[in-house]
């Protein structure tokens, strides 16, 4: 699942990937959005995914207190 996220990323930045490859080898994904917006997309994504990371944790640690 993960390759398939990277493949996607790397699909909208570089113009070589493939990302349907071997059903059509054009790449519909190049430029739907900036560098700059894939970008602050991966810091957000990241962030958010930090804070239900660390919220989760939390959660478990107080269940597990009581």
């Amino acid at each position: 699942m993960l390759e398939a996220v990277d493949v996607v990323l790397d699909a909208i930045m570089h113009s070589d990937v493939e990302p349907f490859y071997p059903l059509s080898q054009e790449n519909g994904l190049l430029g739907i959005m900036t560098i700059s917006q894939l970008h602050q997309f991966c810091i957000y994504t990241g962030l958010v995914g930090a804070a239900v990371y660390y919220l989760v944790e939390y959660a478990r640690k107080k269940h597990n207190n009581n």
